[in-house]
């Protein structure tokens, strides 16, 4: 029961990221679009989920 629990708690997880990062282009392209380059955002929430991202995908 409780791998249950973590593979559900993982997949909530992976779908959050995945509605943070549809939020995150939106935000980006809408910046990309205003001339903003966002990733100069250093410590803020884009730049957080960025480096999630990368560690995600760099398989850590």
């Amino acid at each position: 029961k409780q791998k249950i629990k973590q593979i559900g708690e993982k997949n909530e997880t992976e779908k959050e990221i995945l509605e943070e990062i549809e939020e995150t282009k939106n935000i980006g392209l809408t910046m990309a679009v205003a001339g903003i380059n966002p990733y100069n955002f250093t410590g803020t929430k884009l730049d957080k989920l960025y480096k999630e991202l990368k560690q995600i995908g760099d398989g850590e």
